[in-house]
């Protein structure tokens, strides 16, 4: 039998030719960001000072220090995505939400969004619940520590004379995503006051099934989120006062440090795995001159930090991944065994 032919209407579109070549720019920026920032130190610093900041690393200590880091960033993540899951989704167990999120870093280890978008299979693999949905809440809690990272480096840029030109990139990207994230926070506001402040692209993004947690929550949701996931930027931007002085740094405050890190975490989305931006930025934000061995020091402790911290997620992964495949095994015999109950059941 033959097959029958579409109507010509019903075949999607091919993109346009504005949308491919945005595509391509989207998709070539990180990389032009993440090179450009290495040519913009590596051509200032000369192989003497790269060497002088090596030998004086203690990369032992690192080590120790990131391990630890590492091990508190995992426990101060817990709380955010367990209240989330079960305000939203639940109601989920503490070992399962730990397990799962654990398991999954092992795919953040490569791409932040992978694993994101691994965690809420895995939940939706074993409690039965809508992918779409769930990747949704992940993509709650994303946005929460982006209105946290954006308010932050609102305050801090304005405290930090030491930036120079890079504060007027940041402001830009800052400005981006101010624009993103007033959306829901708008509809938060509208709950909490009573007046109508939402908007077009509100209204359309709410009707997404991605963004039903977003519509669901209440201000006091946004709110409880933002304060359980607080500490995970204090965490992440503070660990790096603990790793300055094994690398030389050891003039640098933990006042500087709060104020010029989160910054270079929010810079860290303009380039490719959050490598080569984010060591300007921070350089900068300290004062450091691109030849100097403050900044070479800094752009050793930033790769070995990146490649450091990306072994101990796949390490928390390899820790959790039969535990979580244990978990997905379950809600298998689950189904079968109901599917067997209906069929001796019969008619």
């Amino acid at each position: 039998m033959a097959t029958p032919e579409l109507p010509v209407s019903a075949h999607p579109a091919p993109p346009s030719r504005a949308k491919r070549v945005l595509a391509r720019v989207k998709g070539a920026a990180p990389w032009a960001a993440t090179i450009g920032a290495f040519l913009y130190v590596g051509l200032a610093l000369d192989y003497d000072t790269l060497e002088r900041a090596a030998r004086e690393a203690d990369l032992s200590a690192f080590l120790l220090r990131v391990a630890v880091a590492n091990g508190v960033a995992f426990v101060v993540n817990l709380p955010g995505y367990f209240f989330l899951l079960n305000r939203f989704l639940g109601p989920i167990s503490w070992r399962h939400a730990t397990a799962g999120r654990g398991a999954t870093l092992l795919f953040e280890a490569v791409n932040y969004n992978l694993g994101q978008a691994a965690f809420a299979w895995l939940l939706s693999k074993r409690h039965g619940l809508p992918f779409v949905e769930t990747l949704g809440a992940m993509g709650f809690i994303a946005y929460i520590d982006l209105s946290l990272y954006l308010a932050a480096g609102g305050l801090l840029l304005g405290l930090n004379g030491e930036m120079g030109s890079e504060a007027g990139v940041i402001t830009v990207a800052m400005g981006v995503g101010v624009a993103l994230v007033w959306s829901f926070w708008r509809q938060a506001i509208s709950r909490a006051t009573g007046l109508n402040l939402s908007g077009r692209l509100h209204a359309r993004l709410a009707a997404l099934r991605f963004f039903a947690v977003f519509s669901r929550a209440r201000t006091r949701d946004y709110l409880l989120l933002a304060l359980l996931r607080l500490p995970v930027m204090l965490c992440i931007s503070g660990m790096f006062y603990f790793f300055f002085p094994v690398f030389g740094l050891r003039d640098i405050t933990l006042a500087r440090t709060f104020r010029v890190v989160p910054l270079a975490a929010l810079s860290s989305a303009l380039s490719v795995g959050g490598l080569g931006v984010p060591w300007v930025v921070m350089g900068r934000g300290f004062g450091f001159a691109p030849e100097s061995r403050e900044m070479a020091a800094l752009g050793l402790l930033h790769v070995a930090e990146v490649a450091a911290w990306s072994v101990m997620q796949m390490a928390w992964g390899l820790v959790f991944l039969r535990t979580a495949l244990a978990m997905v095994a379950g809600r298998r015999d689950i189904a079968r065994l109901r599917d067997a109950a209906a069929t001796d059941a019969g008619p």
